[in-house]
């Protein structure tokens, strides 16, 4: 049975059909501000035309915020789903630029502290024989803010990340973006962008150290979530 009420982004409700379609209800939590740094700083062109401020800009907003608004294991707390529930086996049979599928309670898997949901048994068998083969790069942080955005540290991200802007590079990993605008720039320079990725996150939890709740492993983003209303253009 389709599961009408779950936690949902930061803390708030939401109501997720059997798409996976979610509404908002209501947020709270201490990386409100972070996400409004992120997507709430437009400008005026026009009555009635909102456009995104310069990415200059944005940045020293995000800067701003970035060390006081929320710590590592806030936004991967074991207390939530990765990705708010994504699917994260359904990518793999996606075509490029449809929203992700959610899953459901009932076809959970636990690996390594935290919760990932499915959307089929076919798929939470697939994950279980082989989970490396799908967990998204760099903890399913902004893979953008990871590479190239320097303020992020072992212990204050993330970059947040929309589970409906996503990219499974050549190498067939998926990567998880806050927006298609990060996802573009990256597309920019693939390979440099990985190596860049690559590089900075083993930098800070170690070559070959898996994902792990609650200081166990490397984080998964869990809470620091985006989408299109509050991470706009950015």
């Amino acid at each position: 049975m389709p599961h009408d009420e779950s936690s949902g982004l930061l803390g708030g409700k939401v109501d997720r059909d059997r798409q996976g379609a979610v509404r908002r209800r209501g947020v709270a939590g201490p990386v409100i501000a972070l996400l409004l740094a992120i997507g709430v700083f437009v400008a005026a062109t026009a009555p009635g035309r909102l456009v995104s401020v310069k990415k200059e800009e944005n940045r020293q907003e995000l800067l701003a915020v970035s060390d006081s608004q929320t710590t590592t294991w806030e936004c991967g707390t074991s207390t939530e789903p990765v990705l708010n529930g994504a699917d994260v086996v359904s990518y793999f049979s996606l075509k490029e630029g449809e929203a992700a599928m959610y899953g459901f309670e009932e076809y959970p898997v636990k690996y390594n502290g935290y919760t990932f949901l499915f959307a089929s048994a076919q798929n939470k068998a697939l994950f279980e024989a082989s989970p490396l083969d799908y967990i998204p790069a760099w903890g399913g942080f902004c893979a953008y803010g990871i590479a190239a955005e320097d303020w992020w540290t072992v212990s204050t991200l993330g970059p947040p990340s929309d589970p409906n802007s996503w990219l499974i590079t050549d190498d067939n990993v998926l990567r998880i973006f806050r927006s298609e605008v990060p996802k573009a720039y990256f597309m920019e320079d693939i390979p440099g962008n990985i190596a860049t990725g690559n590089r900075i996150w083993t930098g800070w939890w170690g070559e070959g150290t898996l994902p792990g709740a609650d200081d166990t492993g490397s984080a998964m983003n869990t809470a620091c979530l985006c989408n299109i209303e509050i991470c706009l253009d950015q």
